[in-house]
């Protein structure tokens, strides 16, 4: 059984006798603890479906209320049994997710807006196929607790950027402080995001 219908879930194939929870609030920024509550309510219904239970969680070590939440909801899933806690990086894909990292910052650099650039942040970057490969094949493993979904490299947001400014044919406009010598994406982070944007 699949929970949800957003970006993820909608990448996920059905695995018997498992719960695949791709569900809740899908905005980083979020602060309303409303959206929390409804998020919470509908996971402690989940929890309570018999069979496996693998819940997409994020990898971000933000501090943030997003991912306090997340960590509080990683615990209930655990606390449960025969779960797995599955924390994935920045996922790239088609989605019309605004608040995504990646569509947010290929917005602002196709439409021309200028914004704020720490270019030596670094993410972590699948694909969403990736991503539901690997969620589908944990599903089916004897594994309990945390994994961490990665890619073997990170990639500064200013790699990020000069990949975006090739695909868009634009150059971004954005304010930032010591530019690294290193600005070149490489050719996995290019095809990830040409397989995203037009």
């Amino acid at each position: 059984m699949i929970v949800g219908n957003g970006f993820i879930a909608s990448s996920l194939r059905d695995v018997p006798g498992c719960i695949l929870y791709a569900a809740g609030v899908s905005n980083p920024t979020c602060t309303d603890e409303a959206e929390f509550k409804r998020d919470l309510e509908r996971l402690e219904n989940g929890l309570s479906l018999p069979g496996r239970f693998v819940y997409v969680s994020t990898a971000s070590e933000a501090d943030s209320p997003y991912v306090k939440f997340k960590r509080h909801a990683e615990q209930l899933v655990l606390e449960r049994g025969n779960s797995v806690v599955a924390r994935v990086p920045t996922v790239a894909g088609k989605s019309q997710n605004p608040h995504t990292l990646l569509n947010w910052l290929w917005h602002r650099i196709s439409r021309g807006e200028r914004f704020s650039l720490w270019p030596t942040a670094k993410r972590n970057i699948l694909h969403v196929r990736e991503v539901a490969r690997r969620l589908e094949e944990i599903a089916k493993c004897d594994v309990e607790g945390i994994v961490t979904l990665r890619h073997d490299k990170d990639y500064q947001a200013i790699q990020i950027v000069r990949a975006m400014e090739a695909l868009a044919e634009k150059r971004a406009v954005f304010d930032a402080d010591d530019l690294p010598k290193q600005q070149e994406p490489d050719d996995y982070l290019y095809r990830v995001l040409e397989s995203c944007y037009p």
